[in-house]
């Protein structure tokens, strides 16, 4: 595996539009490889799979990754940073075909729900950020990182962590899911 850096990603991507490849085609090419690489690893039909979406073509990658996943019949919500421009977004009207059910940050401004399909899933896809972010993450994106962080921290707990007696014992936690990264981990 060829891993890019940022500067060679974007050459390539260039290089591709270049020769009449679309982006819309790139970002097939990209979610179908990332959904492909965890079909082949991993059991997914009925697997709880969070998918958190970013506004850019990184996100697109995630929204391709996650119809593929729906197709292959795990339980995929979309839980998007920012409101995607749906006439114009062909892949995020795809997984909207599917009925699968999206979450916008706007109208979880606690980060409630967001806490709780963490605490639930299975596998987090990080389609935030691309490998073209070029400045510090702040605010809304900030938080859900951060909140982000922090549950699945609660969950590396294994059930006997800070057991004292057994009238204190509590069901442990779930396990911390997979956590894949559409071209690079957000915030890194």
């Amino acid at each position: 595996m060829k891993i890019f850096s940022v500067a060679e990603m974007i050459a390539a991507e260039q290089a591709a539009a270049a020769s009449g490849r679309s982006y819309e085609a790139m970002m097939e090419a990209a979610g179908k490889a990332v959904a492909d690489l965890l079909l082949a690893r991993y059991e997914m039909a009925g697997q709880p799979v969070l998918v958190l979406v970013g506004p850019g073509n990184n996100g697109g990658d995630g929204l391709v990754t996650a119809r593929y996943l729906a197709e292959a019949g795990a339980n995929v919500t979309l839980y998007l940073w920012k409101a995607r421009q749906t006439e114009d977004d062909i892949v995020f009207r795809q997984a909207v075909a599917l009925s699968l059910p999206v979450l916008l940050a706007a109208a979880d401004p606690d980060g409630g729900r967001l806490q709780a399909l963490l605490g639930q899933a299975a596998f987090v896809i990080d389609a935030l950020l691309g490998t073209g972010t070029n400045r510090p993450v702040t605010g809304q994106l900030a938080d859900i990182l951060r909140l982000t962080a922090a549950e699945l921290a609660k969950r590396d707990h294994g059930a006997l962590a800070r057991l004292h007696s057994l009238q204190e014992w509590r069901p442990a936690p779930a396990a911390r899911p997979q956590i894949i990264a559409v071209d690079c981990p957000s915030g890194l």
